[in-house]
């Protein structure tokens, strides 16, 4: 780089830099439990699962019969 020069790298696509796409299957419940969310929050449901995965990651305890 030359001196004064600004040097821009590109972004990589939206949602492809840290993402990962799959599919699940939960419990009418759940998901109406989910679509409550969206509707209190104004938040996309991708978003609030999401958020409950990283929480769940963050919070969870291993329990054996030991």
């Amino acid at each position: 780089m030359s001196k004064g020069e600004l040097e821009i790298k590109p972004l990589p696509p939206r949602g492809e830099e840290n993402s990962k796409s799959f599919t699940i299957r939960i419990s009418k419940e759940s998901f109406e439990k989910i679509e409550v969310l969206v509707k209190d929050t104004g938040r996309s449901r991708n978003s609030l699962v999401g958020l409950l995965i990283d929480y769940s990651l963050q919070n969870y305890r291993i329990v054996t019969d030991d």
